[in-house]
């Protein structure tokens, strides 16, 4: 299961907002804020941004399906689980009467 493309620019768009608050606070706060010191925050919140997309690449398909991060709003189960039931059931079903019609061919040829 894929990650959905635009659920990670919305994330990295997050942690811009907030390196762009913090260093609009420190600019308030602070006079002498230079530009090595904005370079700095948002070096910060790019590695932030940039683990918090690695753990969710990370992640198993279930769990991005329950954050709504996966790309296919169908499910997260195709391809990641068990045949359904039923195809197991018709297999063993059909291995079974084929194995009872050739008992009967056995009872029948003694």
């Amino acid at each position: 299961m894929s990650v959905d493309k635009d659920k990670i620019e919305e994330i990295r768009q997050n942690y811009r907002e907030k390196a762009e608050h913090e260093i609009s606070l420190k600019k308030k706060n602070d006079e002498t804020f230079g530009s090595t010191e904005e370079e700095t925050i948002k070096e910060k919140f790019n590695r932030e941004s940039d683990q918090t997309i690695n753990q969710i690449m990370n992640m198993g398909p279930k769990r991005l399906f329950q954050l709504n991060l996966s790309d296919n709003p169908n499910g997260w189960r195709r391809g990641y689980t068990k045949s359904p039931i039923g195809k197991g059931v018709a297999k063993r079903r059909k291995r079974n009467r084929m194995a009872r019609k050739s008992r009967a061919q056995q009872r029948r040829k003694e």
